[in-house]
């Protein structure tokens, strides 16, 4: 088949920039030795472990953390809910939520298309009344993709959203393990 796309929604690697002090961009590396080669488009957000500033993050991908693109019908809002901070333990970069501004702004460029927003991680308990407001109000947001817990998962009617929020999960260490 066909594929329009590949959406990589954060944690190419565990580099966690400034506290790991890595010899090697391990996220560099990943795009290079795999993205690269991909006969198809990619996308990608970080991650809370790809905790690189936004100058080096565009240097190796070409794109800001966070953006935004139309696919046919339809428009992929690429958020950061990691910012740019720095990591100060093996877990990464602390969760900062949707930026409401940058959404705003890059809703208001697709004003007839459905609308993806794609996160590493959607925490719908920390959202904000008028993110909970403007879910519930805006028919065009068809879900949320988030993929920071390595698990395969869809949650419908979660919270206070009426959308699905759709974890597209990784190639983490859960799942069934097989002998071939």
């Amino acid at each position: 088949e066909d594929i329009d796309a590949i959406l990589v929604l954060g944690d190419l690697s565990i580099d966690d920039y400034s506290y790991r002090n890595l010899p090697e961009n391990y996220c560099k590396k990943f795009k290079e030795d795999c993205m690269d080669q991909l006969p198809f488009p990619y996308y990608v957000i970080p991650g809370n472990h790809d905790s690189y500033p936004n100058e080096i993050w565009k240097d190796i991908f070409g794109c800001d953390r966070q953006y935004s693109f139309k696919l046919k019908d339809a428009a992929f809002i690429m958020l950061d809910t990691f910012n740019d901070s720095p990591a100060y333990t093996a877990s990464g970069s602390a969760y900062t939520g949707v930026d409401m501004d940058f959404l705003k702004k890059e809703l208001a460029k697709y004003p007839t298309e459905q609308i993806f927003l794609c996160s590493h991680f959607f925490k719908v308990s920390q959202f904000p009344d008028e993110l909970n407001e403007l879910l519930s109000t805006n028919n065009r947001i068809v879900c949320l993709f988030d993929g920071h817990t390595h698990k395969n998962r869809v949650f419908a009617e979660l919270e206070k959203i009426p959308q699905p929020k759709i974890n597209i999960g990784g190639y983490g260490d859960e799942g069934e393990k097989r002998e071939d």
